[in-house]
């Protein structure tokens, strides 16, 4: 009897493989296309995987519209793929349907210099590891460089410093708006606000767990300080419009002078804009009251529990892990998926440009709004922080009344308080 796994793989993905169980005749692949271009090593890798073992590989390419398609069709029809990708607090959301993975975990992380904290943060689920994160995409900051020469400033180290810097911007009349990130429902838009709250010490649940504390001093400033920056012209007039892909359409061409987003933009302004990709540097966010917080984008492997090839499944993910694979595709996007492992960050491809090492500089700084859970899921997939804005803005609420109309709902979600 032939086995047959088929697997779904983002474009970070580096390779596949079997291990010495007997070998499938066919291999069903969804390759994810990614921005770093992890697709092109992953799709090279399970090609030579391919003819060494004489399996047919069936390579599909997907996109993030059907993702969560594949995903839960796998898991709730039990048909599919047997090893999938999550994002960001999915490991949590499908736990149940997730074979425990924690022997590999172990036996990956000894070999790699131990998973950073928010790897384990995202993998492992009350003990148990559900899901290897293999790439941390992080939010970083985006600046021109002779903007700020022009200004006379330095790059802001703290959210004080980056308030100063673009008054100065606007003061200098240079035809460039000194700041423009999405303000209305966005992943860039609600990673900045989150990352400004979290940093100025506000959180969404105690101690405990037990209690949502959202509703703070802490919280109602960090909303103060990014309305602020809105009514007091310090940001691109149309924010409240924008969607994830603005912002770097506003910084490519010009409009912006600051902005905060994954590395795309520093990736396209290298291959598509070379007059500007010398001026564009980028960076760790600025520090707040309390700590330097960056807000991540996470990229998980698991296996269905329900999976009919455990022990195949499980000698390919530690395929994937192997170091000469994951370095494979790390070199190839020079570290923009960032990594999930601590041994990585020696390796000497981070020392060649200090704006690509932003990726690894910014890791250490990875904070999640609240522990993984399916709760807290529902709560980042339905914008409940990030819609704090809108109500200031465009419904007339106060700071305070937004921030107690977003703790109300994550009182019903977390705890079902409100609800009928």
């Amino acid at each position: 009897m032939v086995r047959k796994i088929v697997i779904l793989v983002f474009a970070c993905c580096v390779c596949l493989g079997f291990g010495n169980s007997s070998p499938a005749k066919e291999l069903g692949v969804v390759v994810y296309q990614d921005n770093p271009g992890q697709h092109i090593p992953t799709i090279e890798l399970v090609e030579q995987w391919a003819a060494e073992k004489g399996v047919e590989v069936n390579i599909t390419i997907a996109g993030h519209a059907n993702r969560r398609t594949i995903i839960t069709t796998a898991l709730e029809g039990g048909t599919g793929p047997d090893i999938i990708m999550l994002a960001d607090y999915e490991p949590h959301l499908y736990a149940e349907g997730l074979l425990d993975l924690s022997d590999l975990a172990k036996h990956i992380g000894e070999e790699n210099g131990g998973w950073y904290p928010i790897a384990e943060q995202i993998g492992n689920v009350r003990g148990i590891w559900k899901a290897l994160p293999i790439y941390i995409y992080m939010h970083l900051m985006m600046y021109r460089r002779d903007v700020l020469q022009s200004v006379g400033a330095e790059v802001p180290d703290t959210w004080g410093d980056f308030r100063t810097v673009l008054q100065k911007i606007k003061g200098a009349d240079l035809k460039i708006q000194p700041f423009g990130v999405s303000y209305g429902r966005s992943f860039d838009g609600q990673q900045f606000l989150i990352s400004r709250i979290l940093s100025g010490g506000g959180k969404v649940l105690s101690e405990d767990g037990k209690r949502v504390v959202f509703d703070s001093p802490e919280t109602v400033a960090a909303l103060q300080y990014v309305v602020d920056l809105y009514r007091d012209g310090l940001v691109d007039p149309t924010v409240l419009g924008w969607d994830d892909g603005t912002n770097n359409q506003a910084m490519l061409s010009g409009r912006i002078a600051f902005t905060f987003n994954g590395f795309s933009v520093k990736m396209q302004a290298e291959k598509d804009f070379p007059d500007l990709n010398p001026n564009l540097g980028v960076t760790v966010y600025p520090k707040g009251e309390v700590t330097r917080v960056c807000f991540p984008f996470t990229l998980s492997y698991a296996i269905r529990k329900d999976s009919q090839n455990v022990d195949l499944a499980k000698d390919l993910l530690l395929y994937l892990f192997k170091k000469e694979n994951y370095e494979k595709v790390l070199n190839y996007t020079r570290g923009a998926t960032g990594v999930s492992l601590q041994g990585f960050a020696s390796l000497p491809m981070w020392q060649e440009d200090p704006d690509w090492k932003a990726n690894l500089d910014a890791i250490p700084y990875a904070q999640l709004f609240a522990p993984p859970s399916a709760a807290t899921a529902e709560v980042y997939n339905g914008y409940v922080i990030v819609d704090m804005i809108a109500d200031v803005l465009v419904r007339d609420l106060s700071p305070e009344q937004a921030v107690k109309k977003a703790t109300q709902r994550m009182e019903e979600i977390y705890f079902g308080k409100g609800k009928e």
